[in-house]
């Protein structure tokens, strides 16, 4: 089902523009239903990449500003709640 609603048109369709307006509450929760089927084994592994990406991210804009930036606020935040300081 997952799968299926990564397709823009089935979206559009189901949730934007169907005229039943119970059907997208129908569908919306069959895939918050089958989203939580799938988060609960695979939670440790979205856990990872998330982590992986904020650091990229911090890495990234440290690198391709080098020296114009020398402190910014979510920075520092995203590094001081990693422990980075």
């Amino acid at each position: 089902m997952l799968e299926s609603f990564s397709n823009q048109d089935v979206i559009r369709e189901f949730l934007i523009d169907s005229p039943i307006p119970d059907m997208k509450r129908f569908v919306a929760g069959l895939l918050k239903t089958a989203m939580q089927s799938v988060y609960k084994f695979e939670e440790e592994s979205l856990s990872n990449y998330i982590a992986s990406i904020d650091t990229g991210v911090v890495d990234y804009i440290k690198s391709t500003q080098q020296g114009l930036v020398k402190s910014h606020k979510v920075i520092d935040n995203i590094m001081s709640s990693k422990g980075d300081t």
